[in-house]
């Protein structure tokens, strides 16, 4: 792995446009879209070996092999992912500026109430009014232990909660000719100040330099960077029935929108190799919309609606193995746009009680 440390405030835009004259404000997100890391180490690597650089994007690209396999924060030398959005808060339990939240496990419950033109099988249930962590993060070892449905005494952090700060700056649009403030050009941009967390990336195909500086992110800010080996990674979970759950760690393009392109919207099974599966339930967060810029051809990346991470889906064997849902699936990408190297749709294969 390689850690990235922040070592000013960061911007990284979200999915709404933004035009100087036109838009006065622009949020920022954190962590960033996988995309983004993506372009960081590809830079980090041609900033090594300049005399490649002519070779990007073409068929002798040295990078073509990068693969990014992972994407964590680190706290205290912990691995952080984002919370499940099948493990929710009490709302009870909800206060402002906690340093650990209290999370519990949405139940199955058989959908015989609901009417909806997506007939799962199952929908998500808890007795007591809970509500979702937005901005919420778990150390591996609880993401171990919800993967096999050991969920007790599971706490998370809203990382909003004093380690995202946000820092507005104003800056005004300049005549590229005179270097003069243009008129109606006044804009603002929503900063992060990352405290004590730091960026993890799993990644393969290239080598990069042991530790050292680069920019990252709008305005080229600068982060350090140092190889890194975790002190735990996440487990193949220890399954005996034919259900299982799929957490996504990054946002995942779908062909089907929120439904991925193999499943069969009317019935909801799907087959992948020789594993037969239906969706019988799944907890999801609001699309979110990814695009971006693409530095060769000068222009913006075609807009893309995103499952967003910590979305999850549970399915039933019609036919196959547990073995062959985790060989397929898990810390695999299956996002369905671009390429499985960027590390969109990164997925972790887990438990379901039954």
């Amino acid at each position: 792995m390689i850690e990235l440390n922040p070592l000013d405030t960061l911007f990284f835009r979200d999915g709404k446009p933004f035009t100087m004259g036109e838009d006065s404000w622009a949020d920022s997100i954190f962590p960033p879209y996988p995309s983004a890391i993506y372009g960081v180490l590809r830079s980090l690597y041609f900033g090594e070996h300049p005399n490649e650089v002519p070779n990007a994007n073409t068929k002798k690209d040295p990078t073509a092999d990068l693969k990014i396999k992972g994407i964590y924060l680190s706290k205290d030398g912990n691995l952080m992912a984002p919370v499940p959005r099948d493990l929710v808060c009490p709302k009870e339990k909800m206060t402002e500026s906690k340093k650990e939240y209290e999370l519990v496990q949405l139940q199955m419950t058989e959908n015989k109430y609901i009417s909806s033109n997506m007939k799962l099988s199952y929908i998500l249930t808890y007795p007591d009014e809970v509500e979702n962590l937005q901005n919420g993060f778990l150390d591996i070892g609880s993401l171990n232990g919800y993967l096999n449905c050991h969920t007790g005494n599971l706490t998370a952090i809203d990382i909003k909660d004093g380690h995202v700060l946000q820092e507005n700056k104003t800056g005004i649009g300049r005549n590229k000719k005179t270097r003069t403030a243009e008129e109606h050009m006044l804009y603002t941009i929503q900063m992060n100040r990352v405290v004590n967390l730091s960026l993890m990336v799993d990644y393969e195909g290239i080598e990069l330099p042991e530790s050292g500086m680069t920019k990252m992110g709008g305005e080229g800010k600068i982060v350090s960077y140092r190889q890194n080996v975790p002190l735990s990674t996440i487990e193949s979970p220890e399954i005996e029935n034919k259900m299982f759950k799929i957490f996504l760690m990054t946002p995942a393009f779908f062909e089907n929108g929120w439904i991925p392109g193999w499943i069969d919207k009317e019935n909801l099974i799907g087959k992948k190799d020789n594993l037969t599966v239906k969706l019988i339930a799944a907890a999801l967060g609001k699309y979110i919309p990814i695009g971006g810029f693409d530095m060769k051809k000068k222009i913006p990346k075609e807009m893309r609606r995103a499952v967003p991470a910590g979305s999850v889906y549970y399915f039933e064997i019609q036919k196959g193995t547990i073995a062959e849902a985790i060989e397929i699936f898990h810390l695999k990408s299956i996002s369905e746009f671009g390429t499985d190297r960027e590390g969109f749709g990164v997925a972790i294969v887990g438990k379901v009680k039954s």
